[in-house]
């Protein structure tokens, strides 16, 4: 995996020919144009959010007629989805009322509406009410003629018959005048309507893929319209200027001998600023998928997906800290194995098994299985290589983690500047970070490193103040200006310690679990016993899910802030191609 190489393109066509040269150069979907002055086009965002809805309320139907032969008109068939959408919601809605509205009206029985009719004419009406039980006490008083009908939650159903309200009681409530009779038509008439909602629906799910492609369609003519406007017209002519991979090459130059049209090619200049196209293949494409979540690196810099797997990976193992969540991780991992079916989610899955495998591995390496250490004479604490039972040896090991991920940053980016000057202060920090580091950790003498870092220390000075412009003062200040990273390369590597803190606290509350369910389960009898395996499965099920959290935060913030700082000189934008809609329209 690699940054691609770019080349900058001319085409020269009669005006005639503009259309067909963007439809051309949509189809092959490699040229994003740039405009005049140099600065990048904009790619219209695509008005989509009614027709994804559209899909998705089609595609969530109960059945899924089979695909017309696209002969239907798509607008309108979109329009009608639309429509049916909102009708189905409103029914819905309608029949949720309904149905509360039964629920509350059952309570009060059944009535005819011809009898409430005659009390009308007789000047009385039946009230309704639910009373608190010390609100009977007044009614019971008077000479009203009521009726209470039981309740529950401690309210009663009363039911009143007067030409007025009693003034005593609260206001009635409001209940349909045609009784639970009318509710009951009602609802059969909404559950009717219902139906035939759904069965349209279905009948839609046949032309799904007439809007898709109608949809499809609106986008690419407002992307060639967009790319239009970075032409610049030249008489009878006009000139398209953008970027291209140098593997697309042969294509553009196909494109232009059949159409008959001129083409440049030329290699990016020093002031240009090309934008960034990540190739990457197979498992190298979770890497790339970590660095565009944050930042893409600069054209000119080193491709870091790589490194940033591999760091995540390792650091992700070393927050959790843990062989036992490791294998429940990557368990769950194999259970939904089929559920992952779209792109993003295979490479998903794909990411969390490599974390669980290199938690897995780790967590063998320390010797810890659910915050138990293993016997001494058994082969699993035969297997395990790494000091987990003692602090300071942790300690150690993740400063010694942290210096070495800032050397191969540094590294990384000398070997991609060599022999530019900002190479040779990338590899002096190399240097004084590690001879330092070694020291400090005993694998090298003092007197070795103290040289080795001031070496390291002068070719970042000389460095920067050989490549600073101006006069001799001015350059003496931008040469010591880099001694004030001293201080940011002590902090990072010191921020490494929270892979130490992450997997301490963790074991430590996985033990804390262990000693309590132990203590629980030692009393023979009572609800100890029942209390016991509890506090395993929620104590345990609570610290895996805190420490997958803190290695998933940590294991990032580490690349992206400490290693990114150090690797890069700068960020890329991502390489936008003129192309033909290949949006895979979400229908669930």
């Amino acid at each position: 995996m690699a940054i691609a190489r770019l080349v900058k393109v001319s085409f020269l066509a009669p005006a005639s020919d503009r259309s067909a040269l963007l439809e051309e150069l949509q189809r092959l979907g490699c040229f994003e144009p740039i405009h005049g002055d140099g600065h990048p086009w904009q790619a219209p965002a695509a008005n989509a959010a009614d027709t994804q809805e559209a899909l998705r309320f089609l595609a969530r139907a109960p059945y899924q007629r089979q695909a017309s032969a696209m002969t239907e008109d798509a607008q309108a068939a979109l329009a009608e989805v639309r429509a049916l959408r909102e009708r189905t919601r409103e029914l819905e809605e309608a029949r949720a009322a309904l149905a509360r509205a039964v629920r509350d009206t059952a309570a009060w029985g059944e009535w005819d509406p011809a009898a409430a009719g005659a009390l009308a004419d007789a000047g009385l009406r039946l009230w309704f009410y639910r009373l608190a039980p010390a609100q009977l006490a007044p009614l019971a008083a008077s000479d009203a003629v009521w009726l209470d009908l039981g309740g529950g939650g401690g309210m009663r159903h009363v039911v009143v018959l007067a030409s007025e309200p009693p003034a005593e009681l609260p206001a009635p409530l409001p209940l349909p005048t045609g009784g639970m009779a009318s509710l009951r038509q009602r609802q059969r008439e909404l559950a009717l309507a219902v139906d035939a909602a759904v069965q349209r629906r279905i009948e839609l799910t046949a032309v799904a893929p007439v809007i898709a492609e109608h949809a499809c369609r609106l986008e690419d003519a407002a992307t060639r319209q967009a790319a239009d406007g970075t032409m610049r017209d030249h008489g009878g002519f006009v000139e398209l200027c953008g970027w291209a991979p140098q593997t697309a090459v042969a294509d553009l130059t196909d494109l232009a001998a059949r159409r008959g049209i001129a083409a440049h090619f030329t290699p990016p200049a020093a002031n240009d600023e090309p934008p960034v196209l990540l190739r990457a293949s197979g498992m190298a494409t979770l890497g790339r998928d970590l660095v565009r979540f944050y930042a893409l690196p600069g054209y000119r810099d080193w491709d870091v997906s790589v490194a940033v797997l591999m760091g995540f990976a390792l650091f992700f193992a070393m927050a959790l800290g843990d062989a036992g969540y490791a294998a429940l991780l990557g368990l769950a991992v194999l259970l939904g194995w089929r559920r992952f079916r779209s792109p993003t989610a295979r490479r998903l899955r794909g990411m969390l098994a490599t974390l669980s495998a290199a938690a897995l591995v780790w967590g063998v390496l320390v010797g810890c299985y659910f915050g138990q250490i293993p016997a001494g004479d058994s082969l699993l604490s035969r297997l395990a290589r790494l000091a987990n039972g003692d602090p300071s040896a942790m300690m150690r090991l993740s400063l010694m983690v942290g210096a070495g991920h800032l050397v191969a940053a540094n590294l990384g980016a000398a070997g991609r500047h060599w022999p530019q000057p900002a190479a040779f202060a990338s590899l002096g920090w190399a240097v004084a970070i590690g001879t330092v580091s070694l020291a400090a950790f005993g694998a090298l003498p003092w007197s070795f490193a103290l040289p080795g870092a001031a070496a390291g220390v002068a070719a970042v000075v000389f460095t920067a103040g050989a490549i600073a412009p101006g006069g001799p003062l001015r350059r003496v200040a931008a040469g010591l200006l880099p001694l004030t990273l001293t201080v940011t390369a002590l902090g990072d590597v010191l921020s490494y310690l929270r892979l130490f803190a992450l997997a301490y606290a963790g074991t430590a509350l996985a033990t804390a679990v262990n000693e309590l369910a132990q203590g629980s389960l030692g009393q023979s009898q009572g609800p100890g016993a029942l209390l016991g395996p509890l506090i395993l499965l929620a104590g345990h099920g609570i610290n895996l899910v805190l420490g997958v959290a803190g290695g998933v935060v940590h294991g990032l913030r580490l690349n992206f802030i400490e290693f990114f700082r150090w690797a890069l000189q700068g960020e890329g934008r991502p390489f936008q191609p003129l192309c033909a809609s290949s949006r895979q329209w979400k229908t669930s």
